[in-house]
Parts: C-alpha cells; structure tokens; sequence
C-alpha cells in the first residue's frame, strides 16, 4: 500500500503479478525440463524421411541394351510429405535422375523424375533400359529425406 496524491485517504496497492512469472518455469527446474525437452525434439528427428536407393539390379536385355532397376525406399518412421505438403506445395518431392556415361542413351525411363510422396518404410520402384556401356550414376532425394547416389558401371 502506498499514499497516493491522487487518491488521498484511498487505500492505493502497486505491483501485480510479476510478468512472465505465469510463463517462465522456476530456474531450479529449468536444466532438467531443456534436458526433457531435448531429448523428445531429437527422438523427432530421428524419425524424419530418410530415402536410400536398394535392390540395384542391372541385367542384359539384349543387343546391347541393359535393364536397370532401383528401389526408392523411405527408412524414416514418417512419409517423405504429409497429405497437407503435397496439398499445398510446400515441400519439395522426392527427386530421382540418371545420369548416363559417353557412348549410352537412354531408351525407356525418365532422366528426372519426381513423387509426391514414399510412405514411411515404403519404396517405389524406377526403371530405365539403357543402350550401349560405360557409368551409370543415379541419385534420389530432396532437401528434407536428404540424398542418395549409386554408381554401376554397365559393360
């Protein structure tokens, strides 16, 4: 209680709740909640989409041209985008390109494609038909799910 000029033979109280004190967990408590806090926002992230290319396979098709097959696979516990991501465009689908060495062509298959989404733990599977020899390099990925590369050499 103070005397207030304003308010003489009124009874005047300052102060209030402290601001934040509402909001701000006590110091004596506040290692152990980040320690918490941490640990649940890095068990997250290690559910992220994570793409790796598996089950190369490479075989002879005949009069020089080669089958080439790769899985796409999702290894994280969440789909490469949401229904909302790939209602709205927000993130970037998961990309796959081929690169060709000299002397090939490609016959069947996509240099770049792309997909929406791989579910979590889901693949989808590319296939290109590929003429004549030499290095075949294939990447897949995007900013979220990161990169994959596999590198064949096709005789």
């Amino acid at each position: 209680e103070v005397d207030h000029p304003d308010f003489p033979n009124q009874k005047v109280e300052v102060g209030g709740i402290k601001p934040f004190t509402m909001m701000t967990p006590p110091a004596n408590i506040l290692d152990s909640l980040a320690e918490s806090h941490t640990d649940f926002i890095m068990e997250i992230a290690s559910m992220k989409p994570m793409v790796e290319l598996v089950n190369f396979k490479s075989e002879s098709a005949g009069k020089n041209l080669t089958r080439i097959t790769v899985d796409v696979y999702n290894g994280g516990s969440f789909p490469t985008a949401s229904q909302l991501g790939q209602r709205n465009n927000w993130v970037r689908r998961v990309m796959t390109q081929i690169k060709l060495g000299n002397n090939m062509s490609l016959i069947s298959g996509d240099i770049q494609d792309f997909d929406r989404s791989i579910p979590a733990d889901g693949f989808v599977t590319k296939t290109w038909l590929i003429r004549g020899s030499g290095k075949v390099t294939i990447t897949s990925g995007s900013p979220m799910t990161g990169f994959s590369t596999k590198e064949q050499t096709i005789k």
